[in-house]
């Protein structure tokens, strides 16, 4: 599984999610068709240099990752706006924003969710869902 497409789509709030996806991936086509050009010369330019090069490149990237990329698995979009500097509280008002309108066309009620805005928890499960 390629963990780039999972996570520019948790980092997003959700109002810019489908924009920032969109631009995610065509990024990493645009990337993957990038070195699928220039590999089949670069390799027949320097054969293991081609190879040691690529390896750099991926130890250097792993190594980014672990340092600098931070872990979202079982967060909130509150709690990765928060990670990432957004003061705003817009994933809040989304969220808010999100469960009135599921309260609108009565998917609370058919899901059999009891008053989801009376507990944090509730209203963070109807947020959570969202996003996996």
């Amino acid at each position: 599984m390629n963990r780039a497409w999972v996570i520019v789509a948790e980092v997003y709030p959700l109002g810019l999610r489908a924009k920032g996806v969109s631009i995610g991936a065509s990024s990493n086509w645009l990337n993957n068709f990038a070195v699928a050009m220039s590999t089949p010369d670069f390799v027949a330019a320097a054969p293991y240099g081609a190879y040691i090069f690529l390896g750099l490149m991926c130890v250097f990237a792993a190594a980014y990752v672990y340092f600098f990329v931070p872990e979202t698995k079982n967060r909130s979009l509150d709690e990765l706006d928060e990670i990432f500097g957004d003061t705003s509280g817009r994933s809040q008002w989304e969220a808010k924003v999100m469960l009135q309108a599921r309260r609108d066309v009565g998917l609370l009620s058919l899901l059999d969710i009891e008053h989801p805005s009376e507990s944090n928890n509730g209203e963070k499960k109807v947020a959570s869902e969202h996003v996996h």
